[in-house]
């Protein structure tokens, strides 16, 4: 598939498809430049990797393809969260899809740590490095999340500590 690393996030992914068709500037809320409809990528845990805890400005809806059980974690704006688990067993209540919304803190990691999984994640604009913010970014950096969502400072620590 030719997958990479990803620098700050972490896990893998290869860019597979973008829109041809451009949203005007000032159309969007949030978006003040013209901007690609939407965009897709291949992105894949292996191991110990994870995607560390990012926000995105826009929706990103994740779609299982293969592998191991995925599990998200979601921390809203208005201090609920949500632990997701992504994989091909519904009849144990796996999702094979899910939308993150956009302005949620998230990241996501191999439920047992092991083997891999790989997935596809659209976002609509198409991503822009600007719609980006990661946990650095934050004055205290993760231990500003775990103050907002203390229940889920042991998933946030994880998503910290995994090798990618």
């Amino acid at each position: 598939l030719g997958i990479e690393r990803m620098e700050r996030e972490g896990a893998y992914f290869k860019k597979n498809f973008r829109s041809h068709e451009v949203i005007p500037a000032g159309i969007l809320e949030n978006h003040d430049k013209p901007r690609i409809i939407n965009g897709g990528i291949y992105f894949m845990h292996i191991g110990e990797s994870c995607s560390r805890m990012h926000l995105l400005k826009s929706d990103e809806i994740y779609h299982f393809l293969l592998g191991n059980t995925v599990l998200i974690t979601v921390l809203r704006p208005d201090g609920t969260t949500d632990n997701i688990r992504l994989g091909q067993n519904i009849l144990d209540g796996e999702l094979l899809q899910y939308k993150v919304p956009g302005g949620c803190w998230h990241g996501s990691r191999l439920l047992e740590g092991e083997g891999y999984a790989l997935m596809g994640t659209v976002m609509s604009p198409d991503f822009e490095d600007e719609d980006y913010t990661d946990v650095d970014d934050l004055p205290n950096g993760i231990e500003d999340l775990i103050a907002k969502y203390p229940e889920q400072e042991c998933e946030i620590r994880k998503l910290e500590k995994a090798k990618f």
